[in-house]
C-alpha cells in the first residue's frame, strides 16, 4: 500500500491502521447521547489531531481519514461563500488553523 492509498482508505474498514490518539477520541463516543450530536462532537475532536470521517443522516459514520489540502480547501471554499466569508476570506493557512479549531470555536 502506498502514500496515496492510504489518504483514499476509509480507516473504519482498516481499525489496525488508525492512530492511538485518533482510537482514543472514538472510544469517547457516548451510546446514550444524540447520535447526530454525538458524531458530530467525535468530528470536531478528530479535527483537533488532523482527522475526521462523514457521516449519514441516520447517523452512520464512515469514510475515517487523515485531512489533507483537499478537506481544508473545501473548508476554505465552505466559508468563503457564506454570508460571513463573503466579507472576510480566508487563506488555506487560515482554513486550516480554523478547521483544526473547529471545535473550540463553533462548540464552546
Amino acid at each position: 500500500m502506498n502514500k496515496d492509498d492510504i489518504k483514499q482508505i476509509d480507516l473504519f474498514e482498516y481499525p489496525e491502521l488508525i492512530p492511538i490518539d485518533v482510537m482514543g477520541i472514538l472510544s469517547t463516543h457516548n451510546e446514550d447521547a444524540d447520535q447526530y450530536k454525538e458524531l458530530a462532537r467525535l468530528v470536531g475532536e478528530l479535527e483537533k489531531v488532523g482527522y475526521t470521517f462523514d457521516y449519514y443522516l441516520d447517523a452512520n459514520p464512515y469514510n475515517l481519514r487523515k485531512l489533507f489540502n483537499a478537506d481544508i480547501k473545501e473548508y476554505m471554499n465552505l466559508h468563503n461563500s457564506d454570508e460571513v466569508g463573503i466579507n472576510n476570506k480566508w487563506t488555506f493557512d487560515e482554513a486550516e488553523y480554523h478547521l483544526l479549531l473547529s471545535d473550540k470555536y463553533y462548540n464552546s
